[in-house]
């Protein structure tokens, strides 16, 4: 029996609003708990040169590319 999904990216090709929000719909329609990783497309270009910086912790880089994705 399946007990969660796990979801690589990328889920979107751009980064845009509207690409999340139809993966997310997707995603709704499976019942199990998901372990999502965004893929290098899911990055808001903007802030993907966040992800390359060493010295910052990986809670941040995905919190910086969260609030991109959500500014595109």
């Amino acid at each position: 029996n399946e007990q969660v999904v796990a979801v690589s990216g990328d889920l979107t090709q751009r980064a845009r609003r509207g690409q999340f929000a139809a993966a997310r719909d997707y995603l709704a329609r499976i019942d199990l708990p998901k372990i999502v990783v965004p893929g290098n497309h899911d990055l808001y270009v903007r802030r993907a040169h966040a992800a390359l910086d060493p010295d910052l912790p990986a809670e941040e880089k995905i919190r910086q590319a969260l609030r991109g994705a959500a500014a595109a």
